[in-house]
């Protein structure tokens, strides 16, 4: 069959749509014919669509890009109205009610996609009766009463190296290997991305990740993950590597003996972990075999919040994470949420007083927001303190955005607004000012070069700078012409 999967998105960062690309990797190895659409900078190709004439259209998407994919939906419906409509990610995982009654899908694949979608596109194939699909594993479909019927659910899967390399071949990967890399502030050409592992035992009350992994961390074996590596250095020559696992450094013996492979490769690297699976002499290892810098999921400086949000950490593991790394020679990231169930502004001063002391190299900050599947959205759906439906009219981007989507906090939105504004200013100069070096000097230089390129989109994002005091906002311009411009000269 022939099948188009599209990653619905509203942000511009160039990192792989690992979730249509495994999926499209499996029905590929089944000898289906795929199409990958991921409107990276631009918007979805319909012509191209219509020029493939798929079978099927598979759409992956999260909550916070529903009114996208609502939009996607009906142009799809009136180009193709009798194309059997699939749809997988996040939100149908958590959310199927919706995705099936308001966005119209025929069939969604329920959390981890690549076994359902190959026993559903199976018996698509064979136009099997509808009493067929109800044995599957892990979809939901509207019944012949209309109503929402969940089948089963399937098991996740056990053998991670069982599953084949992601379709990178199906995009243009020079869309994603765009300087300056997604490891923040160490600037290289082409920086490749990869999983070791899926699922995070963390019980985190803001993340969606036990909805589709059931809190069960799966590993692939080192051998599969070196040989993925090679790949990328062969096929597309990456000069570094970042590691999208939840949690990293999980296994630390895994981690160690990773380190023994890897370190011969003089290959920059960097990941992202929870403060509490950190120690000096993993720190070490894994800076002696070229990891650059740790992205940690902060959150809060106050404990108060930390326990309401069941981090499972507090100031002093935070610390002590951030002084083990620093003191390893490896960069750090800390993310930061604003405006967590009942948090004050005595809050908010204890999270900048915390991000003095631990000092990250980067702090990225963003508004809180209690996501569908989530533990805080059902209590607060359930306790009437939010509309259920509130992220359902505006695509809202979270690194981005200048306002909250909806305030939860125990502060008003003006407030809010403020706080958030003073943690980005209390971080600027320690995010920015390691951009400064001889190793970054020429693409500095061509970046400020290729935004005088476009003087109009220069003095508009100058006036919202001067408007909204937002300084990452302007880098993120400067940064995002600079790779359209990269992107044009490459083809």
């Amino acid at each position: 069959m022939k099948i188009v999967l599209i990653n619905i998105r509203c942000d511009f960062t160039a990192n792989e749509p690992r979730g249509v690309l495994q999926i499209g990797a499996v029905l590929k190895k089944k000898k289906h014919k795929v199409m990958i659409i991921d409107p990276l900078f631009d918007k979805i190709d319909y012509s191209s669509i219509l020029s493939f004439n798929p079978d099927v259209i598979g759409i992956s998407f999260m909550s916070l890009n529903y009114k996208s994919t609502k939009e996607a939906i009906l142009k799809l419906k009136s180009l193709f109205p009798n194309t059997l409509l699939i749809g997988g990610g996040v939100h149908p995982t958590v959310d199927p009610t919706s995705s099936l009654k308001e966005l119209g899908f025929d069939y969604l694949v329920i959390g981890e996609g690549e076994s359902t979608i190959v026993e559903l596109i199976g018996l698509v194939s064979k136009k099997a009766p509808i009493k067929e699909f109800y044995g599957v594993k892990g979809i939901a479909f509207l019944d012949l009463d209309s109503k929402v019927h969940i089948t089963q659910e399937r098991g996740l899967i056990n053998d991670l190296d069982s599953l084949p390399f992601p379709a990178r071949e199906e995009i243009d990967m020079k869309n994603y290997l765009i300087p300056p890399g997604y490891i923040r502030s160490y600037i290289l050409n082409k920086v490749g991305t990869i999983y070791s592992s899926r699922g995070c035992p963390g019980k985190c009350t803001f993340c969606c990740s036990y909805a589709s992994y059931k809190g069960k961390y799966r590993q692939r074996s080192i051998n599969n993950v070196i040989k993925e590596i090679d790949f990328l250095i062969k096929k597309y020559n990456i000069e570094g590597l970042y590691f999208n696992d939840e949690t990293f450094t999980y296994d630390k013996k895994w981690v160690i003996e990773f380190c023994n492979r890897i370190k011969s490769y003089n290959l920059p690297w960097g990941l992202a972990t929870r403060v509490t699976l950190v120690d000096y002499n993993l720190l070490k290892i894994m800076k002696d075999s070229g990891c650059m810098q740790i992205d940690y999921g902060v959150e809060s400086g106050s404990d108060r919040i930390l326990k309401l949000l069941k981090k499972g950490t507090s100031r002093k593991i935070i610390e002590n994470a951030f002084s083990l790394t620093h003191k390893a020679g490896i960069r750090t990231l800390a993310t930061i949420m604003v405006g967590s169930p009942s948090e004050t502004k005595k809050d908010i001063d204890l999270t900048i007083d915390l991000l003095r002391k631990i000092k990250p190299n980067f702090t990225l900050s963003t508004f809180f927001v209690p996501l569908p599947g989530t533990e805080v959205y059902n209590e607060l759906v359930k306790d009437k303190k939010i509309n259920p439906d509130f992220y359902k009219n505006m695509d809202y981007h979270i690194v981005i955005a200048d306002t909250p989507l909806i305030n939860v906090s125990a502060m008003s939105d003006a407030e809010l607004i403020k706080s958030k504004a003073c943690i980005d200013q209390a971080t600027f100069l320690r995010n920015y000012i390691s951009l400064i070096t001889l190793h970054n000097l020429s693409f500095m230089i061509k970046v400020v070069y290729y935004s005088f390129l476009s003087p109009q989109l220069l003095f508009k994002n100058l006036f919202i700078f001067i408007k909204t005091q937002r300084s990452d906002k302007l880098i993120g311009f400067l940064l995002n012409n600079y790779q359209t411009f990269y992107l044009k000269n490459k083809n």
